[in-house]
């Protein structure tokens, strides 16, 4: 009976260690799951945050092409401020030289017809030709004056 009793401890310590590997496998299987679960979960995720990279990084591209638009309109701007200004100070100075040409033109006007009308005192109305060129001058004046006015 000593043999039967050693052959049952031996079983009984058998069936105890086969039992206690088969849960440590169960243990390991859950663990694999698990960490096979998780590792998917993470593999998605990292999908995500790939989309979303590039999603960000094309937004980023379309922003900087934006901003080198912008830029270029915005030299564009300040090279046309920068000619009108000038086209501004060459108006004023053709407008204040014509201007000059106007008051000379008009002082001319004036010695002239008083040299007329010193010469011609003794004919009141002076002649013809006289007539003539003060009223062309007269005229000259005006439109010197009406473009004087629209510059």
């Amino acid at each position: 009976k000593a043999v039967e009793q050693q052959i049952q401890s031996h079983r009984e310590t058998h069936q105890k260690q086969i039992s206690s590997l088969r849960d440590e496998v169960d243990a390991k299987e859950k663990l694999i799951t698990e960490l096979q679960d998780q590792n998917q979960k993470m593999m998605l995720e990292q999908e995500c945050l790939r989309v979303e990279h590039e999603k960000l990084k094309a937004t980023d591209q379309e922003k900087s092409r934006k901003l080198h638009e912008l830029t270029v309109m915005q030299d564009r701007r300040e090279q046309a401020r920068q000619d009108l200004k000038g086209l501004e100070e060459t108006v004023a100075k053709e407008l204040q030289t014509l201007h000059n040409l106007r008051k000379l033109f008009v002082q001319d006007l004036a010695t002239r017809v008083k040299k007329s009308a010193e010469i011609d005192s003794d004919d009141t109305g002076g002649s013809a030709a006289q007539k003539q060129k003060i009223s062309f001058l007269e005229n000259n004046l005006e439109q010197l004056t009406k473009v004087h006015k629209q510059v």
